[in-house]
């Protein structure tokens, strides 16, 4: 890269919460289905967060509940190292240890998204970087998994959330 290279990004304006909350597009008719909704049917500790969810007015209000529950009520524990994720390791996210790694925190909401009827998939990006000597610096270290969600009006839309707790991972990752 040269020095003192400049670019701009052209990019639409994100939704607001009221955008999405007031979205009633259908899904395309060429829309995927299959890649981003099939999911196998739900655990217990799931079926009842979806049937508190179903008074929630909107698909993102749905959403957003449902990752919350994961927000609020899983702590992070380990690395984020991808992993599968079973409907069964939701059970024991949502209602047994109550722990999952970062990657299986956004995995369960992209789980959730699905079992609430809300296209979804894991993505991968930069979130944040260093302020070194005026210069914003990203590593490797500041990449992070995210879940994505899809609205027909906005498209593919990330949307990132931090767990409320974490046990602490010192040194386990190599990455940092």
């Amino acid at each position: 890269v040269e020095p003192d290279l400049t670019y701009t990004v052209a990019a639409a304006r994100l939704p607001t919460i009221s955008d999405l909350q007031t979205s009633t597009a259908g899904l395309p008719a060429n829309f995927d289905r299959e890649t981003y909704l099939s999911i196998p049917a739900p655990p217990p500790a799931v079926v009842s967060l979806l049937q508190q969810a179903q008074t929630l007015p909107s698909q993102w209000d749905k959403f957003d509940f449902l990752r919350n529950q994961i927000l609020d009520n899983v702590g992070a524990t380990g690395t984020g190292s991808p992993v599968s994720i079973t409907p069964e390791r939701i059970q024991d996210m949502l209602a047994g240890s109550k722990e999952g790694s970062p990657f299986e925190i956004v995995a369960a909401q992209a789980m959730l998204a699905r079992w609430a009827g809300v296209p979804s998939r894991i993505g991968y990006g930069f979130d944040g970087g260093e302020l070194v000597e005026d210069v914003l610096q990203v590593r490797p270290k500041h990449g992070a998994t995210f879940v994505e969600v899809y609205f027909p009006t906005y498209k593919w839309l990330p949307v990132i959330g931090v767990p409320k707790k974490a046990k602490p991972t010192v040194g386990s990752d190599p990455g940092t």
